[in-house]
């Protein structure tokens, strides 16, 4: 069920991406657009206003709901609601939910950001982050000279996965080391309104993703 479930996350993130995508080439604008843009719908156009937690929630949805989990699903959410759609409640409920939280930087050595050096310490220290339980990590996978892609590539075998970072400031989905993330202040007509970028390419340099249940164990094999 598990798997399951992270199979179809990762359908989300693709089928949706694919359905914006198409829509502008046929009609000249997608399916979403960012909450934070002047865009406004064509009239009597049914499209998704959205933002980074908007569409990693969206895709969670899809998964959660094609498995029978739409209960457990609509909890979280609604909590997620309550409390600002902040990124940290939405993470630790789906660890709460039994996923397992991972803790992920870069370069634990860079301390250009004292935002990114001190969450490794209390990551590797307490074991939590933002409160959040972490059970395992993915470092150092663009230290220099000597990179450890033990954890980045032990990620790549994950269909679907939901993440933030500076304390639940941006969200977003991933599958596999590849993030998927939905720029608010894009509009319809934007191709890369959701965009699928590598970890080891991306911009913010720390932070906690959550896998579905079991899922890690298996990607350890």
């Amino acid at each position: 069920m598990s798997m399951a479930l992270a199979r179809a996350g990762k359908e989300a993130i693709e089928t949706k991406t694919k359905a914006h995508r198409d829509a502008i080439r046929t009609r000249g604008y997608g399916t979403h657009y960012g909450d934070h843009s002047n865009y406004r719908p064509p009239a009597g156009a049914s499209l998704t206003e959205s933002s980074c937690v908007v569409w990693a929630m969206e895709c969670a949805a899809y998964a959660f709901e094609k498995v029978g989990q739409s209960a457990v699903w609509n909890r979280i959410a609604a909590n997620a609601r309550r409390n600002q759609l902040k990124g940290t409640v939405l993470i630790k409920d789906l660890v709460q939910a039994g996923w397992t939280g991972i803790y992920w930087n870069p370069d634990t050595t860079d301390t250009s950001d004292p935002e990114h050096s001190y969450s490794a310490h209390v990551a590797r220290r307490s074991k939590t982050y933002y409160k959040i339980p972490v059970q395992d990590y993915v470092l150092d996978y663009r230290r220099k000279p000597r990179a450890d892609l033990t954890g980045i590539n032990k990620l790549d075998k994950v269909p679907f996965w939901v993440g933030c970072a500076r304390g639940g400031r941006h969200v977003f989905c991933g599958t596999g080391a590849n993030v998927s993330e939905f720029h608010w202040d894009y509009p319809a007509t934007n191709p890369r309104a959701m965009e699928l970028v590598t970890l080891k390419d991306y911009a913010w340099l720390s932070g906690i993703i959550a896998v579905p249940p079991q899922v890690w164990a298996l990607a350890s094999r």
